[in-house]
């Protein structure tokens, strides 16, 4: 059930049950009393990147922000010398996940840049945002894959994520951003994602 994987970061399945994923996937975006921007992607889209340039802006707005980028996390979480296979990696989203919702549920702004790719946490995301009225909003930053692989910051160690482990893509994020790394670029897709944000 999806209320257990809720109240578990111990999970070792890489799956949701289709009842609980396609309920979570009704949901729209609306407001709250916080907001939840999870920025997902294969590594080296640009990600981290996309998301200090959402918090800059955010910051010198004076919004409520915070900004939890999964390489930050995964240091903190202490696994760097982990091999980083598929119930580690989710493990991981799923802290991440929780940490991100109780930010927002207390009125912050967040800002999350991770990899991810697993259904059941988009799912996971969006259950608690409907729950906890939290705004929602999931963007799936994408880049050609020359240049992706020229950008990877992936070396955690293990299989990764779209090359040796499947990618579980969102289903239906509400933004789809393509990135070509430029500068006029960069500030293109972050204005467009804080219009969808704020």
């Amino acid at each position: 059930m999806l209320t257990d994987a809720l109240q578990s970061t111990q999970v070792t399945a890489v799956s949701c049950p289709d009842r609980a994923l396609a309920e979570a996937l009704a949901w729209q975006p609306r407001g709250g009393r916080g907001r939840l921007l999870w920025i997902t992607g294969l590594s080296g889209v640009g990600k981290t990147t996309l998301s200090a340039s959402i918090h800059a802006r955010l910051s010198a707005l004076q919004a409520p922000v915070a900004w939890l980028d999964g390489d930050a996390m995964r240091r903190h979480f202490a696994v760097s010398g982990e091999r980083l296979e598929a119930a580690t990696r989710l493990q991981l989203a799923m802290r991440y996940a929780s940490m991100a919702a109780g930010l927002a549920r207390a009125g912050a702004w967040v800002v999350v840049s991770t990899i991810s790719l697993f259904h059941c946490i988009h799912a996971i995301n969006r259950r608690r945002a409907l729950d906890h009225d939290i705004g929602y909003v999931e963007v799936l930053l994408r880049a050609q894959e020359e240049m992706r692989e020229r950008h990877a910051s992936d070396r955690f160690g293990g299989p990764r994520v779209g090359h040796e482990l499947p990618a579980q893509m969102p289903v239906a994020p509400h933004l789809i951003l393509d990135n070509d790394y430029s500068p006029a670029t960069l500030r293109r897709l972050t204005d467009r994602v804080i219009r969808s944000f704020g």
